[in-house]
C-alpha cells in the first residue's frame, strides 16, 4: 500500500469520526484529526513526515529513488495505515 492508501484511510477515519475532510491535505486532515482527538500526536507526526518524504521524492530532492527506498517508503506507509487504522487516540 503506498500513500494513496494512507489518504484514503485517513479520509475514511474522519468520515466515521463526523469530522469533514472533504477538499482538504492530508496534512490539513492530520490536523484536523489530532485536534479532534481522532489519533494520537505520533501517528499525526509519522503522517506528517511520510508527506514530506513523499514531496521530495516526487520533486526530484531525494537524490538517487532505488527500489531500496521506494521499499522503504511503502513500509513507513503501511506502518501509518496500521496506525490509522488501530492507533490509539490521546485524551485530553
Amino acid at each position: 500500500m503506498g500513500w494513496i492508501e494512507v489518504d484514503k484511510r485517513l479520509r475514511q477515519k474522519m468520515a466515521e469520526a463526523g469530522i469533514p475532510a472533504a477538499n482538504s491535505s492530508v496534512r490539513q486532515i492530520t490536523d484536523a484529526a489530532l485536534q479532534g482527538g481522532v489519533m494520537s500526536h505520533d501517528t499525526a507526526t509519522a503522517i506528517g513526515k511520510l508527506a514530506t518524504l513523499r514531496l521530495l521524492a516526487t520533486q526530484g530532492h531525494i537524490g538517487n529513488l532505488d527500489s531500496a527506498r521506494a521499499l522503504d517508503f511503502l513500509g513507513l506507509a503501511d506502518a501509518a495505515i496500521f496506525s490509522i487504522d488501530h492507533g490509539k487516540p490521546e485524551r485530553n
